[in-house]
């Protein structure tokens, strides 16, 4: 069998050695010529044109709504300045201004915060989302609670806000938000230049300002959206118990011009107690009348037990507020708040305080606000610190507010 293949190709080899001799050629070319007329012989040849590389297809285009460049333009970021100077005319020896928070230095110039912001939103078509508040000034020392402090946890007052969050396919988008963030209680923020006021009120200063733990909201339509959380307690990163504060806030807009909330929290907030429950009730509404004047309100009520669970403790407060703004750049603002804390749960007094609060409001810039206010406080009680030592029923202050801030996006 191998010794017919051996033979076979040899055969192939000899043949092809054969067709390719010049002597074969040479015999082809004289038959094709005696075989040719004098014209066909007389022709040159033509070479062939080569036909032409194909053209490259060009890459296409990056698409800029894709990859990092769609990445980047889905940040929204805003950096903050914000300072005051106040005068209380009380003249308190310690230089603090009573029932005051943020702005609760006397007779100093104070930067109270200097503020970042980063935040990616989390929508149906792009799901997974952050935001990431860092903060840094006296701000932020007076805004972390002596519980997370208690705990070791000071580094955290740098960050104000700190989460991740996930829009779920669920009918309109359930969107899910785990980490610190603000509280749901009230109407005013921690940045002075979105609230009415330079100043915040007595519900702002004694409330919860932060959570940490999960917040989930769906929005039904553009009127309707519920909100429900369980965090691991008010201020609180860590815990001082085992238990959950859980809760839930009803947000309706019926109207373009008006919307109002409702939001409850309850929860075990005793240090290693899980038996005795904290309770809060925030109602908050937004009228706005015309394009140059605007209405808002709070009322909040909450009760709590003791730690050894003997009695309940209550407070409540109302704020109501309005602006008008004469121009883009010129406002007017006045608030009136009440805080009755009748078991001396927040005050250390079984006490009703009043404040009367007027703000003007100037814009130097669009990104450059001013704010020149008097706030008046008033209480049943001698509980305003003055000078030498003493207390005193009532409370003036002045004060001028700076905010300066950039942001990539309105």
């Amino acid at each position: 069998m191998i010794r017919k293949f051996i033979a076979a190709s040899l055969f192939v080899m000899f043949c092809a050695v054969a067709l390719n001799s010049p002597l074969l050629a040479q015999t082809e070319s004289s038959a094709s010529a005696e075989a040719k007329t004098p014209s066909e012989t007389a022709e040159p040849k033509v070479a062939l044109t080569p036909e032409p590389a194909p053209t490259p297809t060009p890459a296409p285009d990056k698409d800029p709504n894709s990859g990092s460049s769609s990445f980047v333009k889905k940040l929204q970021w805003t950096a903050i300045f914000d300072g005051y100077y106040a005068y209380n005319f009380n003249r308190p020896d310690d230089h603090v201004n009573s029932g005051f928070l943020l702005e609760s230095r006397h007779n100093r110039p104070t930067l109270s915060m200097a503020k970042f912001n980063l935040e990616k939103p989390s929508t149906l078509e792009s799901p997974f989302g952050f935001r990431f508040d860092v903060m840094a000034g006296p701000g932020s020392q007076l805004l972390l609670s002596t519980r997370d402090r208690a705990h070791g946890l000071e580094a955290t007052r740098f960050l104000w806000q700190g989460y991740v969050s996930y829009t779920a396919p669920l009918g309109k988008g359930l969107t899910i938000d785990f980490g610190k963030f603000t509280t749901p209680i009230g109407i005013e923020g921690v940045d002075s230049k979105d609230n009415v006021n330079y100043s915040h009120s007595y519900l702002y200063n004694y409330a919860p300002v932060y959570h940490t733990g999960l917040r989930a909201k769906y929005a039904f339509n553009d009127k309707v959206s519920v909100t429900g959380y369980a965090v691991n307690g008010w201020d609180s990163i860590g815990d001082n118990n085992s238990g959950k504060t859980f809760g839930f806030t009803v947000a309706v807009a019926p109207r373009k011009n008006f919307n109002f909330s409702q939001t409850y929290l309850t929860g075990p907030e005793n240090a290693l107690d899980n038996g005795n429950w904290r309770n809060i009730f925030d109602t908050m509404a937004t009228y706005i009348a015309t394009d140059k004047l605007t209405f808002m309100g709070d009322f909040v009520y909450g009760n709590t037990s003791s730690t050894l669970g003997l009695q309940r403790d209550h407070w409540s407060g109302v704020a109501g507020y309005a602006k008008y703004a004469f121009t883009e750049r010129l406002a007017l603002a006045g608030r009136y708040d009440t805080f009755r804390d009748q078991s001396a749960f927040y005050t250390g007094l079984a006490q009703t305080l009043h404040g009367f609060t007027m703000t003007q409001e100037v814009k130097l810039k669009n990104n450059l606000v001013s704010k020149f206010e008097f706030r008046r406080g008033v209480s049943n009680q001698d509980f305003f610190t003055a000078s030498q030592g003493t207390l005193s029923k009532d409370q003036n202050v002045g004060l001028i507010g700076v905010t300066w801030f950039f942001q990539n996006k309105k």
